[in-house]
């Protein structure tokens, strides 16, 4: 089981703290609450990844721990998703919600 706790400071009609038991819970938060799956995607691989991501938004801080995190994995993962595509400087992350749905269905199915 997996513990994902998310703090977030702005906008101010989200902030507190909130805590989700799957990252299929997050990423539909994310994607409900942000209304952008690019922005969904990156912070979901990003967690699975490293088990945090914080970003500054309007001055304010928006950070998200997990409690379990796969490492590289992650990254192949998304790749053989088609949710990150390498490019030339770097990958390029995928913008479809499809792509994001996948990728956290089998991360849950992992971990």
């Amino acid at each position: 089981m997996v513990d994902i706790k998310l703090k977030c400071e702005a906008p101010k009609r989200l902030a507190g703290e909130y805590s989700f038991n799957s990252f299929k819970g997050l990423y539909q938060w994310v994607t409900r609450n942000f209304r952008s799956p690019l922005y969904a995607n990156h912070l979901v691989i990003a967690v699975a990844e490293s088990g945090l991501w914080r970003e500054c938004i309007y001055g304010k801080i928006i950070e998200v721990t997990s409690s379990a995190t796969l490492g590289y994995k992650a990254k192949e993962l998304a790749r053989e998703i088609e949710l990150l595509r390498s490019m030339v400087g770097g990958d390029r992350c995928s913008k479809r919600e499809e792509d994001g749905l996948k990728f956290v269905e089998v991360v849950d199915k992992i971990i």
